[in-house]
């Protein structure tokens, strides 16, 4: 796929997430996916036309993030915009969704490892880390939507799988509402 293509094909596609949100018609949803997918699927090291290829594929993970939204799957939401934090977090924090951002660092990243705070670097280490967390849980749910994602009570909304910082080893869910333990300090 020419350089060319790519830059087209996410600026379509970015024009047509609007589209797709108020239409909700599948058709539109496949195509401006496959549309995001070609910049996303770029080794984020390199440089396309001149642009920065960490650049293109945190906003194609980022728009593909919207469209999961759409679906209502929101485990491949939390999947993508996790991408997009550990490819560039600063972009995400001063272009794209400065109060996701703020939000998810604050209250789910920095309490995972408080000491790498919330620099560029312990962003990276926490989303990477919650990303394998989400697809573990994937993976062992068969694809299934998680009961911790459909179930809208409080007890459920508030439930976290982190580490600990004085533990450093991850907390497991149980996923009965009266068996689900909290992560210590967290407000995700």
């Amino acid at each position: 796929m020419s350089e060319q293509t790519v830059l087209s094909n996410l600026y379509h596609g970015i024009q047509n997430v609007e589209l797709c949100i108020k239409s909700k018609c599948s058709q539109h949803l496949v195509t401006c996916e496959k549309m995001l997918q070609a910049p996303a699927s770029l080794d984020e090291n390199g440089v396309t036309a001149g642009v920065s290829n960490a650049f293109l594929v945190c906003c194609a993970y980022f728009y593909l993030c919207l469209l999961r939204k759409v679906e209502g799957d929101e485990v491949q939401v939390a999947l993508y915009f996790l991408q997009a934090l550990v490819v560039s977090p600063g972009l995400v924090k001063t272009e794209l969704a400065p109060e996701v951002y703020r939000k998810v660092v604050e209250s789910c990243i920095v309490p995972l490892r408080p000491e790498l705070g919330s620099g560029v670097e312990g962003v990276r280490w926490g989303a990477t880390s919650y990303k394998a967390w989400l697809m573990y849980y994937q993976v062992i749910s068969y694809g299934q939507q998680p009961t911790l994602l459909m179930d809208t009570s409080p007890e459920f909304r508030n439930t976290k799988v982190c580490s600990t910082s004085s533990s450093k080893s991850y907390e497991h869910v149980q996923l009965h509402a009266q068996n689900v333990e909290l992560c210590k300090g967290a407000s995700c």
